[in-house]
């Protein structure tokens, strides 16, 4: 409620004046006198930032009270005067978190918005600060307009308490119910700036800037809260397992171990032994006790990766411990309770696995939880540009290499290639690129052929890529399946053929090529028909 002056009006008092506004709107309060203004106490090491809200708070009508240091923040806390307060997460190398600790008022009584100083700061301490209560959370002086609604939150907290008037439908009120309320108006304002400040770090990780990713990011930040089970879906080589470490590291246990496992890798009999360990003389070769993946997971995350290729023998074992979160080791005398969140990943369809019999259907529907699916890199190619330039950038300086950039013709060839190994292939062929490069700027004759699915591929000029002209046939050596290939198929084929060529018919070598996996080229091998002839392996020079 505002009032107006005798002085403004004439020498005879005026009764005051009631300024009614819509609930939803903030209504800036007029400058009080000094005793009488709202106290707010800063937090806040940097002085240009105190002075920026500082400024701003005066504005509202607000007094302040600036701490530059813990101690400092700590004897203006013990005197008990403020309404409200903005405190940096750290102060002198001291979380200002624990200070509720002590003092019990503070998001209880007295709301607090938390500024993050900079976009170095740990997302779980942000999540943590709203968890506790705080009123918000701020990033940098992005955020002033958050301040508007603090004093507003702060000048309500200090108004004495009114009873609730009580009609006929207001018996059954309790006069905590505002208060519980605002409580939860606090906690999701925060949450959400949580949220925000999360998908700013992954964008560190999970570079790019399509929709696509976009959407990937936001669903790791929800889903890294729960610990649901969570199945990635993509090619080859387009950061399955990136995705899954940044669900680990931004969830509640990210202070655990990660364990990522590749199913294709453990040989044939040897899935129940690794995955759940076994006792000493279970069998023939156990000499000793050996722990389980999913028991080393313990904790924390446990990845398993081309879940495809898993025994079907082995799958109700694992479907037991996912509904129980109970292990049983080989030949142990007692099952053992383990605290594991499962993620799993595919390049394959999962529906086509469940119908094939490759995966059981309830296996897959406690695995299938939380979907996360990651397109090709063909489907976005706008993210190739940017992810050329980080992995330039970083080995450039891994190498000690002059490339500081791309020609405009350079970038647009690479927006061109196939790359049927996606984000692995486009590291793989950069990494190259800038070993062999001695200019400053990386041109289209720097591209090297194998990884634009042949000769001919890269080109300058408006015209599509040689595999992509019509009429283009797939290379003399295609089997009978290739006229029926789709055009991406048909370059794919031609790069796996290209890549065995040059390592004179070596998969490991041509994985390599490819930035694929091995079980990758196989099965590509497999699928399209490709003949091989394998000849001796040039020894690598030492």
């Amino acid at each position: 409620m505002s009032y107006v002056s005798a002085e403004q009006v004439g020498s005879r008092p005026q009764p005051p004046v009631a300024v009614v506004t819509p609930k939803s709107a903030f209504v800036k309060p007029v400058a009080a006198p000094a005793e009488r203004r709202p106290l707010i106490v800063l937090g806040i090491a940097s002085s240009e930032a105190a002075l920026a809200i500082e400024r701003r708070l005066q504005g509202l009508g607000c007094a302040c009270r600036v701490a530059h240091t813990y101690d400092r923040l700590e004897a203006l806390m013990a005197e008990g005067a403020e309404c409200g307060a903005i405190l940096d997460t750290h102060l002198c190398g001291k979380p200002t978190l624990a200070m509720r600790h002590c003092y019990p008022r503070l998001m209880q009584t007295t709301p607090v918005l938390y500024r993050v100083p900079d976009e170095e700061e740990s997302f779980e301490e942000v999540l943590a600060a709203v968890r506790a209560g705080a009123y918000d959370v701020m990033f940098g002086l992005s955020g002033l307009h958050k301040l508007d609604g603090l004093v507003s939150e702060a000048t309500f907290s200090r108004r004495p308490a009114e009873p609730p008037a009580q009609g006929l439908g207001d018996r059954g009120s309790s006069a905590t119910e505002p208060a519980d309320s605002r409580a939860s108006i606090s906690h999701a304002r925060g949450l959400e700036a949580a949220h925000e400040h999360a998908e700013k770090e992954l964008a560190k990780l999970l570079i790019g800037d399509s929709p696509a990713m976009d959407c990937i990011r936001r669903r790791i930040v929800e889903v890294a809260e729960t610990n649901a089970s969570v199945m990635i879906c993509g090619e080859s080589g387009t950061g399955k397992e990136l995705v899954a470490q940044a669900i680990h590291q931004f969830s509640r246990v990210s202070a655990g171990p990660f364990v990522p496992v590749n199913m294709a890798a453990i040989p044939q009999g040897l899935a129940e032994s690794l995955l759940f360990g076994h006792a000493k003389g279970s069998f023939t070769s156990a000499a000793k006790d050996q722990t389980g993946y999913c028991q080393s997971a313990d904790g924390g995350t446990l990845f398993m990766d081309e879940i495809s290729e898993m025994e079907v023998a082995i799958q109700p074992k694992l479907l037991r411990f996912l509904q129980t979160g109970v292990v049983q080791p080989i030949g142990a005398p007692r099952p053992t309770a383990v605290a594991t969140r499962i993620i799993t990943a595919t390049n394959r369809d999962p529906g086509e696995l469940v119908r094939s019999g490759q995966l059981r259907e309830d296996l897959f529907y406690r695995l299938h939880v939380v979907p996360i699916s990651i397109p090709p890199l063909r489907e976005r190619p706008g993210d190739i540009r940017q992810l050329a330039a980080v992995f330039l950038d970083r080995y450039a300086a891994e190498h000690r290499r002059p490339a500081r950039g791309f020609t405009e013709e350079a970038l647009a060839a690479l927006e061109r290639l196939p790359l049927p190994g996606n984000v692995r292939q486009l590291e793989n062929l950069v990494e190259q690129i800038v070993i062999f490069t001695r200019g400053a700027l990386v041109t289209v004759s720097d591209i090297p052929t194998a990884f634009s699915g042949g000769p001919g591929a890269v080109r300058t000029g408006a015209q599509p890529t040689g595999p992509q002209r019509r009429g283009d046939a797939a290379t003399p050596d295609a089997g009978p399946a290739a006229p029926t290939l789709k055009r991406f198929q048909q370059q794919e084929r031609a790069a796996i053929l290209e890549a065995l060529q040059q390592s004179r018919g070596h998969v490991v070598d041509a994985a390599e090529l490819l930035g694929l996996s091995q079980a990758t080229v196989y099965r590509k091998i497999k699928e399209y028909q490709i003949p091989r002839e394998r000849r001796r392996r040039k020894p690598k020079p030492r």
